[in-house]
């Protein structure tokens, strides 16, 4: 009974180690994609990031589910908004 409950912790052990390893490297890869989009927005001369700014398989999977400016301009155009507006 003891050597079951034994080898139970020692698979579950095993297989947090490999979820948190998982995990961290994912967290990871998400880090670097945020400050480079963060570096190609300042390059622009920007202080917010765009989609174009993210790693393209990003970009990819996000497009057409969350097109954040699409949905501005949309907004801006059904308001009749002009530029001379706010100048």
């Amino acid at each position: 009974m003891v050597d079951d409950l034994y080898k139970v912790l020692d698979v579950l052990d095993k297989l947090f180690l490999c979820l948190f390893c998982g995990f961290n490297v994912i967290f990871r890869q998400l880090e670097n994609a945020i400050k480079r989009a963060i570096i190609f927005a300042k390059s622009s001369g920007r202080n917010l990031i765009q989609l174009k700014d993210l790693p393209e398989e990003i970009a990819k999977s996000v497009k057409g589910k969350i097109d954040i400016e699409e949905k501005i301009l949309n907004l801006l155009r059904e308001k009749k908004f002009s530029h001379s507006a706010i100048s």
